[in-house]
């Protein structure tokens, strides 16, 4: 009995404290609201605050945030009925509201609010308090933007993967493409008693499929330099019309021998020979052209093919510069594509002729390049009209000068007999090296090799009638920079040439800071190996 009259006693303590709170709550809410404490807090949130009269429908109160948020803040709505304040956009939340009351008893909703030029995102949130509807209104037009932006970031990611995805599927086929003709063939040329003329045959289509494999690798690895922003440019002057000559003569001769092609190739120049000396890298401008040239190619079946350039003067917004271009008649670009036929991977997906080929990224490998150059370009076409692709490149006049020759001398070994010369060859692998190998004697050259760099060393301080050394640049023991560098120390004029499979710039760079003559990227030409050499062995 004691111990339930505590218990009882305890509850009756509790009860009585709980009351007297409440009572001491009630009492300073009430000093409060004498005070305007409501309105002070009404007047000073962000929060927009309307009251609304269930019975009639009119404004009893709005605070000044939602005035302002419902861009009101110049008209007076007290007393005034909804339908005369708000469009339908938003009274109609209003009236769904009423009407579902008897199942709940909020609502949230989101209204844009049209203000002069743009919309506002307000975020209103409804209840219900002692016949009134409360309408509690939020600016979240920064929070709906920043959703917007995360939206499109993804959807942009996925687009890109999705790009992507067909990129490597199409660079799989792009690539399998002429391996079947190299592995094809190859295994077809193993025969004993194949005729001579299919042999040939067979020769020329190993070689073409070759050459298709080597643009694929060679259009991969120049994007991906420009987009890491690692391609180097090499600004030199030269005569520009002597290059565009050395261009369209491929051209013609490619064009005339092409079989189901009635394309004729034109020049137009607007410097004579003596005043068409320009300052940019050489080897990039006749990327660019040879790209826009071979494109204009593989859509065009009839009719002509021209390239060109013209200067164009200063003025106020602009330096003096030249524009390049290259018009075709063949089948033309819809205006659709021409935003998009830049873009990298978007050209992957785009429907091309059977003849086409090729990875679609050239036209984005020359708009990276002319803007490394410093230039822009731009298409102009139209359907079944043909199309003109134009690009600019800074231009400064440049003092006339006499015309140098290249170096170089496409021969063939066949006209060669270097009996009694000695090159070194240093390579790791047997392949390249057996392919070097046959190449230099069939000119009657006696070869040495060296599979490390160690024992190149030892070689040329043993062997001093070796006249040229063509340098693997990756061997497993010391760098073939570092094997330069040591032979020159004690044979200085000895030409040495770089063979490498990387194609960076930097890389012919560093091996002309070791010391090496020249330079060449593998695959190794055969013609061009040869024309290399000659220009030592001549000196």
């Amino acid at each position: 009995m004691t111990q339930d009259s505590d218990n009882i006693a305890k509850k009756t303590l509790d009860i009585e404290q709980n009351f007297a709170l409440k009572v001491a709550e009630e009492e300073s809410w009430k000093i409060l609201d004498n005070q305007g404490f409501y309105r002070k807090v009404c007047e000073q949130i962000d929060d927009g605050i309307l009251i609304i009269s269930l019975e009639d429908l009119k404004i009893l109160t709005i605070n000044p945030s939602a005035l302002k948020h419902l861009n009101l803040a110049d008209k007076n709505v007290l007393q005034q009925k909804i339908n005369d304040v708000f469009p339908n956009e938003f009274t109609k939340y209003i009236y769904r509201f009423i009407k579902n009351l008897d199942n709940k008893q909020t609502l949230t909703f989101v209204y844009n609010c049209r203000l002069q030029t743009d919309y506002k995102g307000l975020e209103i949130h409804l209840n219900i308090i002692e016949n009134k509807i409360i309408a509690v209104v939020r600016d979240i037009s920064k929070r709906l933007a920043t959703e917007k932006e995360l939206l499109r970031a993804k959807e942009k990611a996925e687009e890109s993967d999705r790009l992507k995805s067909t990129f490597l599927s199409n660079m799989s086929h792009e690539i399998r493409t002429p391996m079947n003709g190299i592995v094809g063939f190859s295994g077809l040329l193993d025969n004993d008693n194949l005729p001579g003329t299919k042999r040939k045959k067979y020769i020329r289509i190993i070689n073409h499929s070759s050459a298709q494999l080597l643009s694929i690798i060679n259009d991969l690895i120049d994007i991906s330099k420009i987009e890491l922003r690692q391609l180097t440019l090499h600004i030199q002057d030269f005569n520009l019309n002597e290059l565009l000559n050395e261009i369209y003569s491929v051209f013609d001769y490619e064009l005339t021998e092409k079989e189901g092609k009635n394309v004729q190739i034109k020049l137009q120049k607007s410097f004579s020979d003596s005043n068409s000396f320009i300052k940019t890298d050489k080897a990039r401008l006749e990327q660019i052209l040879i790209s826009l040239i071979h494109n204009s190619i593989k859509f065009t079946e009839t009719g002509y093919i021209e390239f060109g350039y013209k200067p164009i003067a200063a003025n106020d917004t602009q330096e003096s510069s030249l524009l390049f271009y290259v018009k075709d008649t063949g089948i033309g670009i819809s205006k659709e594509n021409q935003k998009i036929i830049f873009q990298r991977f978007k050209k992957i997906i785009e429907k091309k002729p059977q003849t086409g080929g090729g990875t679609g990224l050239g036209l984005a490998i020359s708009e990276g390049l002319v803007k490394l150059l410093g230039g822009r370009i731009w298409v102009e076409s139209e359907i079944g009209k043909g199309s003109v692709f134009y690009f600019t490149l800074p231009f400064q006049v440049q003092t006339a000068k006499e015309t140098f020759k290249s170096q170089k001398k496409f021969i063939d070994d066949l006209q060669l007999d270097w009996s009694g010369r000695t090159f070194l060859i240093v390579e790791d692998y047997e392949i390249a090296y057996q392919y070097l190998f046959e190449i230099l004697v069939n000119t009657n050259a006696n070869c040495l090799y060296a599979k490390t760099g160690a024992k190149a060393i030892e070689l040329c301080r043993l062997n001093p009638q070796i006249d040229v050394v063509l340098m693997d640049i990756q061997l497993p023991d010391i760098n073939g920079y570092l094997v330069t560098e040591k032979i020159k120390e004690f044979r200085p004029n000895l030409p040495i040439i770089a063979q490498t499979a990387f194609a960076l710039g930097s890389d012919k760079n560093e091996g002309t800071a070791s010391g090496c003559d020249d330079y060449i990227t593998k695959p190794i030409n055969k013609r061009v190996l040869l024309s290399k050499i000659a220009n030592f062995i001549d000196q």
